[in-house]
């Protein structure tokens, strides 16, 4: 069946229309004021909420309702064969498993172990998931759950084989399908019901990119139904526009830095995650990156501007004062390594007012400008704060 150009106009239209439908909806509904969205929420904080709601000696006072109803969800996508190994665990964040591994979440109980590793915008580090499943595969019941917005696969499990020695999971599917079954428990709990609705509402405006209800998200599955041709057409140009998207931003950046000897690499992982990475001849895993992850559109990003290192192979609170003393004139927000996120040794945010399009001039001078300013100072970096042992 060939895509008509007619229809396929038709069904931007009807796509347009539904959307605008459903937004308004949501303004007269109040559904626009958001405390997660106003709040903003990183990685961190999402694996937080998770755990709380997982946990049955949580602030909502619930038990283990919630719990129970995450191990449904895991039961039903035949994770796990029954709940009984897995009631009335003890929930935890950030677990530490060994030197180099910290967990996101923890679920443990008598006769059964659940590992969770969040990665909503996170690379995967070295081996990651195949530490963990190192450290937890002796456990009874041992379980590894890899989260994820869309439920792919980990890039460091090595020879691991998804489905067998660990499990994606989504929030796409898993979560939201979760979250919706807390709130239908919540209905006499108002703050607690309405919390969980502004989480799920975040999550699908932000993380998931779905529908914001479900009337919204049959209305478009007739239309996309209805001209599935075209649909189909629309979303592999997509993908063809992103990648030409690329070509033009690696294009553009190697003539602004045709005189500056080094690597440049720029990647597009699906539309939450673009990141740009400029090496020199420092040794591996250390680079100037960009990153835009999940926040804002391709054509309005929120990037995260640093220095990337391989974890504990520097001497993080010497680079810390290394630019605070270089970057004093400079009214950045800087932030500098966490337990968590250790490999940021240093980094900035960058509101889309100033890159308003990744692809216009000014976008292209403003980050070919910060990688020749920065290299010197990796230079300096790689040559003084790195440890020999």
């Amino acid at each position: 069946m060939q895509p008509n150009i007619e229809k396929l106009q038709k069904l931007l239209d009807e796509v347009g229309k539904i959307r605008e439908k459903h937004e308004n909806i949501a303004r007269l509904k109040g559904e626009g004021f958001n405390v997660f969205g106003i709040l903003g929420l990183d990685e961190n904080k999402h694996s937080d909420f998770i755990a709380e709601l997982l946990s049955p000696q949580g602030s909502h006072a619930q038990a283990g309702k919630f719990l129970d109803l995450f191990l449904d969800i895991l039961v039903e996508a035949k994770i796990i064969d029954n709940k009984l190994a897995y009631q009335n665990a003890e929930v935890q964040r950030e677990v530490t498993l060994s030197e180099n591994s910290r967990l996101d979440i923890l679920l443990s109980a008598n006769s059964g172990t659940i590992y969770i590793e969040n990665k909503i915008w996170a690379s995967d580090q070295t081996e990651q998931v195949k530490r963990y499943h190192d450290a937890g595969k002796n456990k009874p019941n041992f379980k590894l759950l890899y989260l994820t917005p869309s439920g792919k696969e980990a890039e460091s499990a090595g020879n691991l084989k998804a489905g067998e020695h660990y499990f994606p999971i989504s929030y796409q599917t898993h979560i939201i399908k979760w979250l919706e079954a807390c709130h239908k428990e919540t209905a006499d709990l108002p703050i607690l019901r309405e919390t969980i609705k502004q989480y799920i509402i975040y999550l699908k405006k932000h993380i998931t990119g779905q529908a914001q209800n479900n009337e919204m998200e049959k209305e478009l599955n007739k239309v996309i139904l209805d001209n599935i041709a075209e649909a189909a057409l629309l979303t592999k140009q997509t993908n063809n526009a992103l990648r030409a998207l690329l070509e033009e931003v690696m294009t553009k950046l190697k003539e602004k830095l045709n005189n500056l000897n080094g690597k440049l690499e720029i990647s597009i992982a699906d539309v939450s995650k673009l990141q740009i990475v400029f090496s020199n001849n420092w040794q591996k895993n250390f680079a100037i990156a960009f990153v835009w992850q999940g926040q804002g559109t391709i054509q309005k990003p929120i990037f995260h501007l640093g220095v990337v290192a391989e974890p504990k192979k520097f001497d993080n609170q010497k680079v810390i004062e290394f630019f605070k003393e270089k970057l004093t004139s400079y009214e950045k927000k800087l932030k500098f390594p966490s337990e968590k996120n250790t490999w940021w040794l240093w980094a900035e945010d960058i509101q889309y007012e100033k890159l308003q399009n990744i692809s216009s001039d000014e976008s292209i001078i403003y980050i070919a400008n910060a990688i020749k300013e920065y290299t010197p100072l990796c230079d300096e970096i790689d040559k003084n704060f790195r440890k020999t042992a």
